[in-house]
């Protein structure tokens, strides 16, 4: 599903990612962790074209990224970031729309499903994670895991192949954290290829069937899940 090799990428001559080679599989879940700034967003955000590489090549989803995105069409983009859903640290959700506004925006204007279509799905997922009831409620109106929650739920309505989560519980206590982690587990486990960063080693040990640890711009395997908690 993900296949990354020899992936390079410099800042004001500064190696942020050494050849960064990695395989994952369908289905699987691979947390990486590592220091703040040592670039764990950085190989997030070159796996959905967020930002440029330098050197490699990335095959995701069924798509082909090459070194300072030659020959990726801005509609190669879209169905890219159809397929490689995205939730971002910040999450990003839009202040003047609702939540059910927030959540079929994208089925919407992407895919181009009828509002009744788009809103079913909504609905259902919103459901699965105890939001039904808030559909009506704008951003600021919700907690901080609610709106985790809604951010998740809009990457996954779309139905994407792979799922990338940008610190996915930082800025949570610790109970809402282990409820969030629990929401993505039980949506995506098995069904979405999911890679997550994380700088909390319980988070990914608790999430990932294998982790990968992000040291000096190279990855190093950390371990399965099992070895982990062994």
């Amino acid at each position: 599903m993900i296949s990354v090799r020899n992936l390079s990428k410099r800042r004001s001559e500064v190696a942020t990612l050494r050849g960064v080679t990695v395989d994952i599989a369908a289905g699987e879940t691979v947390a990486i962790i590592g220091a703040s700034g040592g670039g764990k967003t950085t190989l997030l955000r070159c796996l959905n074209a967020l930002e440029p590489f330098d050197e490699g090549s990335v095959h995701i989803a069924g798509h082909v990224l090459a070194p300072q995105g030659a020959g990726v069409t801005p509609g190669d983009l879209v169905r890219l970031r159809t397929d490689v859903g995205f939730v971002f640290q910040e999450l990003h959700l839009f202040a003047h729309l609702t939540v059910i506004e927030n959540v079929t925006l994208a089925p919407l204007v992407v895919r181009k499903q009828g509002r009744d279509e788009a809103t079913r799905g909504a609905l259902e997922l919103l459901h699965r994670v105890g939001l039904a009831h808030r559909t009506t409620a704008y951003p600021h109106e919700l907690s901080g895991g609610q709106k985790q929650r809604v951010a998740i739920v809009r990457a996954l309505v779309q139905h994407p192949k792979v799922l990338l989560l940008d610190e996915p519980t930082s800025a949570l206590d610790g109970d809402t954290a282990r409820e969030v982690s629990g929401t993505i587990t039980e949506l995506t486990r098995g069904r979405i290829t999911v890679v997550l960063v994380t700088h909390h080693e319980a988070l990914a040990n608790r999430m990932a069937d294998r982790v990968l640890r992000l040291e000096n711009g190279q990855l190093l395997p950390a371990g399965t899940r099992s070895e982990l908690m062994a």
